[in-house]
């Protein structure tokens, strides 16, 4: 019901796809598209769980745009709700609220491991 937009897309194979200049607003995850760069994965369900291909994809797309801009974060979709109350925090609609799972606790714990050399802050705790 609502129009969703992220600027990469990585498929299965890792072939990353720039759908939308990093410098235009997407809508991809609440309270904080004002300020993110969005990536979704095909996939992350237990039929098609995301892959190797896609991790080396993520990391890769975390050190080209931390290059190009000062990054203080690296959120998972289901981490959104850690902000809420922080200063980054921009939603209109209290009600507007969903569960995230993507891409996962494990898959975000490899991409911070092999990006923890641009030090981004941790993620707020509830």
């Amino acid at each position: 019901k609502l129009n969703v937009s992220s600027h990469f897309l990585v498929g299965r194979d890792g072939t990353i796809y720039r759908l939308m200049p990093e410098t235009v607003m997407g809508r991809h995850v609440i309270g904080l598209n004002h300020c993110a760069i969005g990536v979704e994965n095909v996939g992350g369900t237990d039929e098609t769980p995301l892959t190797e291909a896609q991790l080396r994809s993520n990391i890769w797309l975390v050190d080209y745009l931390s290059k190009k801009y000062n990054i203080e974060y690296l959120i998972g979709h289901y981490e959104y709700p850690l902000f809420e109350g922080h200063e980054l925090w921009l939603e209109k609609d209290p009600a507007y609220r969903t569960e995230k799972d993507d891409p996962g606790e494990e898959f975000m714990a490899r991409v911070r491991k092999a990006t923890k050399n641009w030090k981004f802050k941790p993620v707020p705790k509830q």
